[in-house]
């Protein structure tokens, strides 16, 4: 079941990838392993800090093109469409700019988050940025909406697909979850997945 956990300043909504995710549909999809010559060998002894550069090295040639999300290169994670079959709509997703989906998700934040215009949304790892441009719909003009990723690569995708999209109300920025460049009191809502 998705996360929900909220404060007087900030609700927080994290879908996470266990056998069973309702809000998220999980249970519908095959999850996928990081290959077993990619990211993560288990037969090695990494630290915080390397394990943080392979992730970041990972994400930065899936942004690039050069890997895939999956294990065999370019499969496109199968034949359907892994992100609507993790609760997003056909409609959102063609909604999108192109080069946006890159099916790297665990489920939709956004489908549960319920959330206002006016509101102010950071997105922990926002990738490409789906959830960001659908949240910015949902926020309206009056709110906005905070992209944050650890990849540079992904930071210059996102910002391309924003451009492309027209997202006037989205923000991309450069920083880890355990030190956010986001300020106290800042968000309304805090999604992730």
């Amino acid at each position: 079941m998705p996360v929900v956990r909220s404060t007087r300043t900030c609700t927080v909504i994290l879908s996470i990838a266990v056998d069973e995710v309702i809000g998220c549909h999980a249970s519908e999809v095959s999850l996928r392993p990081f290959p077993e010559s990619g990211v993560f060998n288990r037969n090695t002894s990494m630290n915080e800090t390397n394990i943080r550069e392979k992730v970041r090295e990972h994400y930065a040639g899936v942004a690039e093109g050069k890997t895939s999300c999956c294990p065999r290169a370019n499969s496109g994670c199968g034949e359907e469409n892994i992100s609507q079959k993790l609760g997003y709509s056909a409609q959102d997703l063609a909604s999108l700019p192109e080069q946006a989906e890159m099916g790297l998700g665990c489920g939709n934040p956004i489908s549960f988050a319920k959330l206002r215009p006016g509101e102010v949304v950071v997105d922990l790892g926002s990738g490409g940025g789906v959830d960001c441009f659908l949240a910015s719909k949902e926020v309206g003009p009056t709110g906005s909406v905070i992209g944050v990723d650890m990849t540079p690569q992904m930071l210059a995708k996102a910002r391309k697909n924003a451009d492309l999209g027209g997202y006037t109300n989205v923000e991309f920025r450069l920083g880890e979850i355990e030190n956010l460049p986001v300020a106290d009191h800042t968000a309304d809502v805090v999604i992730s997945n």
